[in-house]
């Protein structure tokens, strides 16, 4: 019960304040300068008069502070957002760079292993050309004719690059005529 009261009273005193700030600050219709249908007598300034403007001028430098206040506030702030971010993405490009360099290394080393395997197939193959060379010289015409009948005109055209000019020729004449044009083309 006794806190009840208490709170009524602090509730009423509040009001009280209230009012009379409202009071203060707020003229009276017959008291405002320049409304509409009224013209206001000249009046001596009273001291009260003098304390609310005071108070106004006082309340509208607190207010144009505090914005001030708050916008610079909010541009150091996002200015200082703005800084770590760059900050931050800085750090992930350089990681990124870093991350590129390891995969073009990476890709490096693959050219460089599959440089090796094909040379190193190509020259397998070639020994395999010079191979079946020898043995297509050392046969008849004719019979090497046959053999290269079943290849086609690429690996035709290579053997027959490896084998002897005198050989060459004379395997060309057994083979069919129009596939011997393609082949020398």
């Amino acid at each position: 019960m006794k806190s009840t009261l208490l709170y009524t009273g602090l509730f009423l005193a509040s009001l009280l304040t209230a009012a009379e700030i409202v009071l203060l600050v707020v003229p009276h219709n017959a008291d405002r300068a320049g409304s509409p249908g009224t013209t206001a007598p000249a009046r001596p300034e009273s001291r009260k008069d003098s304390l609310v403007a005071k108070i106004d001028t006082a309340v509208s430098k607190r207010d144009t502070v505090t914005v001030s206040a708050k916008d610079t506030l909010a541009r150091t702030q996002t200015k200082h957002e703005g800084i770590a971010e760059a900050k931050g993405l800085r750090d992930s490009l350089e990681l990124l760079r870093g991350q590129l360099a390891a995969e073009q290394n990476k890709v490096v080393a693959m050219e460089a292993k599959s440089a090796a395997d094909t040379a190193h197939a190509d020259s397998s193959a070639a020994r395999e050309r010079k191979v079946v060379a020898k043995l297509l010289e050392a046969m008849d015409a004719q019979g090497a004719a046959k053999i290269l009948h079943t290849l086609d005109d690429k690996e035709v055209k290579e053997i027959l690059f490896a084998v002897k000019k005198r050989q060459a020729g004379k395997i060309l004449s057994s083979l069919d005529p129009e596939r011997a044009a393609r082949i020398i083309r």
